[in-house]
Parts: C-alpha cells; sequence; structure tokens
C-alpha cells in the first residue's frame, strides 16, 4: 500500500460486467452499452445501543447489514446480449452474476462487487432526442438458485496492463505503507 494517489482521472472508469460462465468459471463480458452515471451504493446499517450505562455521554452504535445497489443507464436494444441479460435478472427470472469495478479487468486495483442480482428498475426513457434507454438498480439476491454466487467485495491483483485476477478482498483490513 502506497502513501501517495498514483492515477488522478477526470470522470470514473468504472465498468460493469456479466458473466457467460458458471459461478465457478466465470467469463466475463463487459456491458458496453451502459452510458451515463454507474453508481455503487454501499451504506452500512448503524444499530443504536440503548443499555443503561450511566457512564456514557455520546450514543453509540454496534454494526449492522450493509445495503448495496448498483445503479446506472443502459441503452435500450433488445438485441444486445447485455441489455437482455440484465432486463432477464427479474421477478420470474433468475438473478444474474455481474460484477461491476471502478476501473477495468485488466486495472491492478480496481475495487467493487461481484455474485448474484436482481435488476429491481427497468424503467424505460424515450427522450425526445437521443437514445432510449433503460434503468439499471442492482441489488444482492438471495441464495435461492442450486448455483448461486454470494455477493461479495473483490479487488483486481496484477498490473495495469495485463490480464488481471479477481479476488475475494475484504475491506476491513488495513495494513499503514
Amino acid at each position: 500500500m502506497t502513501t501517495t494517489i498514483t492515477a488522478c482521472k477526470k470522470g470514473s472508469d468504472a465498468t460493469l460486467y456479466y458473466s457467460t460462465g458458471t459461478g465457478a468459471s466465470p467469463v466475463w463480458v463487459e456491458h458496453i452499452g451502459m452510458v451515463e452515471d454507474l453508481d455503487m451504493n454501499e451504506t452500512d446499517d448503524l444499530n443504536e445501543l440503548n443499555g443503561r450505562r450511566t457512564t456514557r455521554v455520546v450514543k453509540e452504535y454496534g454494526t449492522g447489514e450493509t445495503e448495496l445497489s448498483v445503479t446506472g443507464t443502459q441503452i435500450f436494444d433488445s438485441n444486445y446480449e447485455g441489455w437482455a441479460y440484465l432486463n432477464s435478472a427479474r421477478p420470474g427470472g433468475e438473478s444474474k452474476d455481474v460484477m461491476v469495478l471502478t476501473g477495468k479487468l485488466d486495472e491492478g486495483g480496481a475495487y467493487g462487487w461481484r455474485g448474484d442480482f436482481w435488476n429491481s428498475d427497468r424503467t424505460n426513457r424515450g427522450p425526445s432526442s437521443g437514445d432510449l434507454v433503460s434503468a439499471v438498480n442492482l441489488q444482492p439476491a438471495a441464495p435461492c438458485k442450486v448455483d448461486h454466487v454470494p455477493v461479495r467485495v473483490v479487488k483486481v491483483t496484477g498490473s495495469t496492463g495485463s490480464a488481471g485476477t479477481v479476488s475475494v478482498y475484504d475491506p476491513t483490513e488495513f495494513t499503514a505503507g
């Protein structure tokens, strides 16, 4: 870990991938139809402790669960595999194995989430000019299928420019540089 920022970028290179493989052997395909912003919304619940300790002078909190959603906009094209993949992740269908990263698969240090998600918002917007687009709101899926891929934090290891390896990452661990 370094104490300097090595790459300052204008804008974000966040990327959404979908898997055409299996949970154990994913085959990642970049969703090239994503337009506008791609947001990884990660919020932790904190549970207020309400004990009767008389020495306590401030509210104290214990940890709860993490609420996660990935929101964005994709170009509406029912013939494009990426659009059809996310559109099918709805009730009556199956949750889908998706990965969203702060960079590309070949960018060492790219960080994000991977696992089975539902797409809970498929709102279509037809502007007076420009492309017809669809909203995307991906949320972690409960383990309701045999080959369920649990949602977890991942990080790309390896050097930028070469094929990186996506590994499970523990963001609670910190080692000073």
